[in-house]
């Protein structure tokens, strides 16, 4: 290898440890300010301004994290999937320090306190469940981990993109003067989700021409060829399942909570009407669930079609 670029590769992970490391230095800097002069910094209540801070940047690192692989296929730097990893151990430290505010400055130590926000507050109970789904990310990051796991390595950490679509939710809910900025997030979500699919779907075209893309394969194939054959039924499998979700999501938001809440009302689940349970926390249960689900149906419809992700 080129000595020049390994000396650009020893400089790259340091600079991109200090950059990300950076909002840490930043909120350290503003502590000091704080201290030597009171509101200056977080304002009236600093709580909620660090509480906020902290989670700001952890869906920041999160969405980055996402965007790496994009990125060095969109620019053709393949090494930038080195760095993937460092990105994501930075966006569960956020994730991590955010809760730890939350739970020091907002919750005052009580474990009982953050529970009954688990159960009364819906953004509380979507924002721990991504938490909770990062730590075995993390824990696997590992390349001795990826070892270990073999092919269900790669299954385990596409649990990113449903950690993701938890931290927009998290973020709308938790939204009051606005919602621009959950919408951007949401937005790039959307925009790296629909990134994955349109590579899966030229990943599938090339292993039908034996793995080689040709011109005609970049525009659309004829209709009725074997290969938009296969296309549309790896699309028509991804119809099915979003539909099979949405219809369930509408059934238990809409109809247990809203047009059936009387007569479920009339059924306690633990002094608790039903109805009244479903039309709060049970819809919010049952649609992180359903993100679940979909992460895992959608693993299994790529290895049925052959279009498994390969990084």
């Amino acid at each position: 290898m080129n000595p020049a670029r390994i000396r650009r590769m020893d400089w790259a992970k340091p600079a991109l440890f200090l950059a990300l490391a950076t909002p840490f230095g930043m909120l350290a800097h503003d502590f000091w300010r704080e201290l030597q002069q009171p509101v200056i910094a977080f304002g009236a209540d600093p709580g909620e301004a660090v509480t906020r801070l902290l989670g700001e940047w952890a869906i920041r690192m999160l969405m980055l994290t996402l965007a790496v692989s994009p990125l060095a296929r969109l620019l053709k730097r393949p090494r930038w999937v080195r760095h993937r990893r460092t990105c994501g151990l930075f966006a569960f430290a956020y994730a991590v320090a955010h809760f730890a505010a939350y739970f020091a400055l907002l919750a005052g130590l009580s474990l009982r306190g953050v529970l009954d926000d688990f159960v009364e507050r819906p953004y509380i109970t979507v924002g721990i469940a991504g938490l909770l789904c990062l730590v075995p990310l993390a824990v696997t990051s590992t390349r001795g981990w990826q070892r270990r796991l073999g092919t269900n390595w790669r299954r385990l950490h596409r649990l990113v993109y449903a950690i993701g679509a938890l931290a927009c939710i998290h973020l709308l809910w938790l939204s009051k003067g606005g919602y621009g900025e959950a919408a951007l997030y949401g937005g790039v979500l959307a925009v790296l989700l629909g990134e994955r699919a349109v590579r899966i779907a030229l990943k599938r075209r090339a292993r039908g021409n034996g793995g080689h893309l040709t011109e005609q394969d970049e525009n659309a194939a004829a209709p009725g060829s074997p290969s938009a054959g296969k296309r549309r039924g790896y699309w028509r499998d991804n119809l099915r399942l979003a539909g099979g979700c949405l219809t369930v999501w509408f059934a238990v938001s809409f109809g247990c909570g809203i047009l059936l809440v009387d007569v479920l009302n009339a059924v306690q689940v633990g002094g608790v009407p039903l109805g009244f349970w479903f039309a709060q926390q049970g819809s919010i249960y049952v649609f992180v669930a359903l993100i679940f689900f979909y992460a895992w149906r959608m693993g299994k419809i790529d290895k049925r079609h052959g279009v498994d992700e390969e990084d």
